[in-house]
């Protein structure tokens, strides 16, 4: 450890153990204090962003993600039913997946992303041209306002969300938060910068 740099984070949710985990990777002393009496899940479920996945990734903390497909397009607001080019968010959960669209740009753009439990894609970047064909197959059944918002889509990406083996050493099950863990991404470059 450091000797002479001892760091204290107040709060071990998914910030605090993220940026605990970053400066304990390069050497420096931390004290993590949390007030509740354990720590345990609380609220709802959160995505998990691919920054926040490769940071996670990068800590060597990182759950298993894996055997999903993740489909993602943008969308004129234009070309949407009125109904469904709202400024306004939605979350679709259906079988095996969810979709998750969003305006973009003012409102000119409807952003798409859906993820699939699929095992059978491995490409891991996140800009493959997938096919709309594919896309459509992938939530056939679906709701009649999807099918609608899929069949608008020209060009989608799609990459894996890969298995990957339990770390031996990590936090204890915090709730994903790629929030939480952006601070622990600047932070780990800056100090590697200065603990050389």
């Amino acid at each position: 450890m450091n000797p002479t740099l001892r760091v204290v984070i107040s709060g071990a949710g998914v910030g605090g153990l993220c940026a605990a985990a970053a400066l304990l990777k390069l050497g420096i002393d931390v004290d993590v204090y949390e007030q509740a009496t354990e720590l345990r899940e609380v609220g709802a479920g959160v995505q998990l962003s691919a920054n926040g996945t490769r940071v996670l990734h990068a800590l060597g903390v990182a759950e298993a993600l894996g055997g999903v497909v993740a489909w993602r397009a943008v969308v004129p607001m234009e070309r949407l039913p009125a109904h469904m080019a709202r400024m306004v968010g939605s979350n679709w959960v259906g079988p095996g997946g969810h979709i998750v669209h969003y305006p973009l740009r003012g409102g000119t753009l409807m952003n798409f992303v859906g993820a699939l439990e699929r095992a059978d894609w491995q490409v891991e970047s996140w800009s493959h041209q997938g096919s709309a064909a594919e896309l459509a197959r992938d939530f056939t059944g679906w709701h009649e306002d999807i099918q609608h918002f899929i069949a608008e889509i020209d060009s989608p990406n799609k990459w894996a969300l890969m298995t990957r083996a339990r770390a031996a050493c990590k936090p204890p099950r915090p709730k994903d938060r790629a929030a939480g863990t952006d601070p622990s991404s600047i932070l780990q470059p800056r100090l590697a910068s200065k603990s050389r």
